[in-house]
């Protein structure tokens, strides 16, 4: 019952990125499209979560997919950092337009690593497998 709570409120939670998404959506399309499949991956999951009992998932694999979107995420964020403080303080103070650029685009980044953020929580409260027939006999 806690599991299911908890799909619940990361679905409401999903609704964040979403809505930053699609506001994004005209300035930046293909970073705020990015979010967006982000958001719908990790609400597809907790739907998942929320009708099925068990999920017949071996555990590497859910550690596999649990650690890629782990990596990923903190690799975001190393580029967010690279962008923020390497890219941006190089680009000319009269560049306003550039300048703008730059900033949107580690704004941006920091919404990608949100996704798969969520991505990656919503891997993490799916439902465990069942135990075999074999285990249950013994």
């Amino acid at each position: 019952m806690l599991r299911r709570i908890v799909n619940v409120l990361l679905i409401g939670f999903g609704g964040v990125p979403l809505v930053w998404a699609l506001r994004s959506y005209p300035a930046d399309p293909r970073r705020a499209a990015a979010v967006a499949a982000l958001v719908v991956i990790g609400i597809a999951l907790n739907l998942t979560g929320l009708v099925r009992r068990d999920l017949n998932v071996r555990a590497w694999l859910r550690v596999l997919a649990y650690g890629v979107a782990g990596v990923a995420a903190i690799a975001t964020l190393l580029l967010w950092h690279r962008v923020t403080y390497d890219a941006l303080p190089s680009v000319p103070e009269d560049d306003v337009v550039l300048r703008a650029k730059v900033a949107l685009a580690g704004g941006s980044l920091l919404w990608i690593a949100a996704g798969l953020t969520y991505v990656g929580v919503s891997i993490g409260v799916l439902p465990r497998r069942r135990p075999s027939a074999a285990v249950e006999a013994d």
